[in-house]
């Protein structure tokens, strides 16, 4: 599976190159065939001068082509020999080039534009171009060079020279695009509108900086455009008090301001083009989807793993509460072993206190409890058998020598009775803090196992995204989550992205996970919500190799309205999908809180991210203390990694769960106890691998089904859908229950597909 899944990726990666490089041959066209001031452009060479390998290659071959299709190829010529000079260099260097070697390449790339220019330079002016276009094309290699170095580094605040960089590279390509016109379009101002209607995608929402760099560009490249460029720098202003709005709000929002403007002032034939390309631009912007639209969005492409230490130390910082918390508990333990030892209750006490009350005043204390101590003991024993036997005493009870010289044999005997009760509230109360303890042992090792399991997550070598983080927050806070707080991790290769927050109205799960796939340039499945006190947390991780399909069939006793069953089947937002089954004590609706209780905090605990020994073990005990009844319920849990086809099973006194695994059918049951019965909760664990088509079925105990028959059922179309499969089983048990022993039935049935 990690096989096919690496190839893949590695499809993936030759796709990416080669549509890379066909845009960058695409882009170099256009600039070849985009005169400035009439001239051939200097830009297809200083692109050339910035890129390496197989994209020089074709940036060269776009760029030709470019020349070629102008009409006039000999005064192209020497800006071929120029770019084929420039693409020597760029091959030769390659991408291990320091500072000063970029230099070099950048102004031998000048000199060569320059060079290409002279041989067609009549006038002085012609020359002075050429050297113009020299520097312009020094400029621009270096700004592309520092603009590809910087975009792949962490940032941790603005970058001053990514920002400088990106704008002297859009200003140039602006200016060298407006040189591109056919009848009433522009291609630069073409360029323009879509950029400044897509730039509420870049973190800051630089729309106003873009419509003036849109306007310099453009008025650099044909003055007569500069009144039209300065009305379309100002509707970028429109487009920015919109960001918040849709890409159509946007669109409209820019042509409608340039619109009123171009009618306020003189209409011209450039203001004319100018708002017939925005116009064209704005559709184009509105129309293309999220996925295509070629922006710098909120991150760097590059995955930016951050150093894991301040969330090692916090690791560090659990686990030391995990161990303080263990601490307490066995020193809970020792301190109450030997309490228990010290306070050992014998039922000599009794007979010993109640003597020492009445006797000790008597005259023939010495005689009875001197001379005569052992028969005295004797009497005394009998008497309180009589009183464990349920008996009280009384003075006929003590027999021998009291009766002979005994004055206060009935008081004796009364406190015999009241030293018994007194006794046995002791032992009572002991017992009770006894099973109390145990509770408190119990819940304090699974806390323990909570912070030690968070502990480990943190300290592990699981890389934690800063630059996925920030993004993250800033697409949550745009689509409707207040004050939101993020962790994005790199978990088996997948980023996992949990978040917290308050949702507002326009807040919408299918909606958060587009943008987030859109601007981390990864694919999400839908998100997992709780909501606890108004706030939500938010869990979603990259989509997996693997889906789950579920159908449950779910019949209660016919006597009763509801059933002692209970089902919760979820993702929890990490790849894993879970599948609770828990069957109450009895039928009916005592029965059916238990099963509600079991299974609901069971989800609930497994949602909030607790792990699942503690979350089980929290469970019992809480069983075991929510009621003066005796309160249990079975629980059957199914859990399938969907990223590699891990499934682990559950079981704690639950029924058998039945397997499809290929041309395999087998039975798995369980060797645990229901919970609430045992202070420490015991289950049975099963695990394997599944992989496409492969079929679970989790029943309960009420579904007596025949083995033989499902695997007839389940193995004879291995393409049977799940719903008829499920759908048989119900029918099936539905007419074979005998009547007057029909029961609670539950079935679950879960296909793995790809």
């Amino acid at each position: 599976m990690e096989k096919s899944i690496d190839a893949v990726f590695s499809d993936k990666e030759r796709d990416f190159s080669f549509k890379e490089g066909l845009f960058t041959a695409i882009v170099t066209f256009f600039l070849a065939v985009s005169p400035v001031f009439e001239k051939l452009s200097p830009f297809p060479a200083a692109i050339i001068g910035s890129l390496t390998g197989m994209n020089c290659i074709c940036a060269f071959s776009g760029a030709v082509t470019g020349f070629a299709v102008t009409g006039n190829f000999a005064l192209a010529v020497p800006h071929i020999a120029a770019m084929t000079a420039i693409l020597a260099i760029r091959l030769i260097t390659g991408e291990k080039q320091g500072r000063i070697m970029g230099i070099i390449t950048a102004a031998a790339s000048g000199i060569c534009v320059f060079t290409a220019n002279l041989p067609a330079a009549e006038s002085p002016m012609d020359i002075f171009t050429g050297f113009a276009f020299g520097i312009l094309t020094v400029i621009s290699v270096l700004s592309l060079n520092t603009f590809f170095k910087e975009k792949d580094k962490p940032r941790s605040e603005e970058n001053i020279w990514l920002t400088l960089s990106a704008g002297v590279i859009y200003a140039i390509l602006i200016t060298a695009l407006t040189g591109l016109r056919l009848e009433m379009f522009n291609g630069g101002i073409f360029v323009s509108a879509a950029a400044i209607c897509l730039s509420p995608y870049i973190a800051g929402n630089p729309s106003a900086m873009v419509g003036i760099l849109s306007a310099v560009g453009i008025t650099a490249a044909d003055k007569n455009f500069a009144p039209a460029a300065i009305i379309l720098a100002l509707s970028s202003l429109a487009v920015s008090l919109f960001s918040r709005y849709g890409r159509i709000t946007r669109a409209c929002a820019l042509v409608f301001v340039l619109g009123a403007g171009v009618l306020v002032t003189e209409p011209t034939e450039e203001s004319i083009i100018c708002v017939s390309s925005c116009l064209f631009g704005a559709f184009v912007s509105a129309v293309i989807p999220e996925k295509y639209i070629p922006v710098f969005p909120h991150r760097c492409s590059a995955a930016v793993a951050a150093s894991r230490k301040p969330f090692y130390s916090f690791g560090c910082r659990l686990s030391g509460m995990g161990s303080a918390i263990g601490e307490m508990n066995s020193a809970i333990k020792k301190t109450a072993e030997v309490l228990d030892r010290e306070n050992i209750h014998d039922p000599s006490e009794i007979y010993i206190t109640a003597s020492e009350n009445i006797c000790r005043t008597c005259r023939n204390n010495m005689y009875c409890w001197g001379e005569c101590y052992n028969r005295s003991a004797d009497i005394m024993n009998k008497a309180v058998k009589s009183i464990r036997a349920g008996i009280l005493a009384d003075e006929n009870m003590l027999t021998g020598h009291f009766a002979e010289i005994c004055p206060e044999r009935r008081s004796l005997a009364s406190e015999l009775n009241r030293c018994y009760a007194a006794y046995s509230c002791a032992r009572s109360s002991a017992r009770k803090i006894g099973e109390m303890r145990r509770i408190l042992t119990a819940q304090l090792s699974s806390t323990q196992n909570m912070l030690e399991k968070a502990a480990e997550e943190l300290c592990s070598d699981n890389s934690f995204d800063y630059e996925a983080s920030q993004t993250a927050e800033n697409v949550l806070r745009e689509n409707g989550l207040i004050s939101p707080a993020v962790t994005a991790m790199n978990i088996d290769r997948r980023l996992v992205i949990d978040a917290y927050g308050e949702k507002s109205s326009v807040f919408n799960a299918e909606t958060i996970s587009k943008k987030l796939s859109f601007a981390l340039h990864k694919e999400f499945d839908l998100p997992m919500l709780t909501e606890n006190g108004g706030m939500v947390h938010l869990t979603l991780s990259e989509r997996s190799a693997y889906d789950a399909l579920i159908k449950v069939f779910s019949r209660c006793k016919p006597e009763n309205k509801k059933s002692g069953d209970c089902h919760e089947c979820f993702n929890d937002g990490k790849g894993n999908v879970y599948m609770i089954l828990s069957d109450g004590m009895g039928s009916g609706s005592r029965a059916r809180i238990d099963s509600a209780f079991s299974c609901g905090m069971l989800a609930r605990m497994l949602k909030a991210g607790i792990d699942f020994n503690a979350s089980i073990e929290m469970l019992n005990t809480s069983l075991m203390v929510k009621s003066a009844d005796e309160s249990f319920a079975t629980l059957d849990v199914c859990r399938i990694n969907l990223t590699n086809g891990e499934i682990s099973l559950y079981k704690a006194g639950s029924a058998s769960t039945f397997v499809r695994c290929g041309n395999r059918f087998a039975e798995l049951s369980g060797d645990g106890i229901p919970l609430g019965v045992e202070f420490e909760a015991e289950y049975g664990e099963k695990h394997f691998s599944a992989a496409a088509g492969d079929v679970i079925i989790m029943t309960s105990d009420g579904a007596d089904i025949d083995k033989a028959w499902l695997e007839n059922i389940v193995m004879r179309d291995k393409n049977a859908d799940l719903n008829a499969i499920i759908d048989t089983i119900g029918e099936a048990l539905r007419l074979s229950a005998e009547k007057g022993k029909e029961d609670d039935i539950t079935v679950i049935g879960v296909k793995i597909v790809k």
